[in-house]
């Protein structure tokens, strides 16, 4: 599996311009030129040999995974935020899903290339910045909605061979989520219920160590 590199920057250093979701009653008719983007991110904490504990900060202190898109026509960088009003507070919003913190993303952006540099996701008041070897890229046409998929990244801890807890590596990857994706949609955005939504989903070659 390769190996990618993990940087580890100040919460004061964020790029690039942060989008928050269309309103509950958007319709197509606001579309005009721009593309609808719909998609997930989504985190989860995996243990092995672990006892849980939902106080331990170290577990609940991660949070608020995003992802970058970057739009190669005027090199625009947009923050696709999971939770973009929680960004200080210790524990997110209820989670769109069952077994896993991940929300619902339906975001307008502006036609044309686009690309995937980065993947983020924060712990206390530090970010870590993610650069896969897989970018996908994505042409956003005026007028289309269009699904990407979810963005996940997962969190592995174990423990050391003195017993103590440790984070073992972390792994990022794509997934086809179109039909759960689509019915949430429909409940969350009544205007947009039976819009034709095109699946753009990039699956990644396999899920990327960190």
């Amino acid at each position: 599996m390769k190996k990618i590199v993990i940087t580890l920057l100040p919460i004061v250093f964020f790029v690039g311009c942060s989008i928050k979701n269309v309103h509950p009653l958007y319709s197509r008719s606001e579309l005009v030129d721009k593309t609808l983007v719909v998609m997930s991110i989504s985190y989860d904490i995996k243990l092995k040999d672990i006892e849980f504990n939902k106080d331990d900060g170290y577990f609940t202190g991660w949070r608020n995974p995003e992802v970058i898109l970057q739009n190669l026509s005027n090199k625009e960088w947009y923050r696709i935020q999971s939770a973009p009003y929680s960004s200080l507070m210790l524990f997110e919003s209820k989670s769109h899903y069952e077994n896993k913190w991940g929300k619902l993303i339906v975001v307008e952006v502006a036609a044309g290339v686009y690309r995937v540099p980065e993947w983020r996701i924060s712990w206390g008041n530090s970010l870590y910045t993610v650069k896969p070897f897989f970018e996908p890229s994505y042409k956003f046409e005026p007028g289309e909605i269009v699904y990407l998929g979810e963005y996940q990244i997962d969190i592995h801890f174990g423990k050391d061979k003195y017993g103590y807890v440790r984070k073992d590596d972390m792994t990022i990857a794509i997934s086809n989520k179109y039909e759960r994706d689509i019915q949430l949609v429909d409940k969350m955005y009544e205007n947009l219920k039976g819009e034709k939504i095109q699946n753009v989903f990039q699956e990644a070659p396999k899920p990327q160590s960190i």
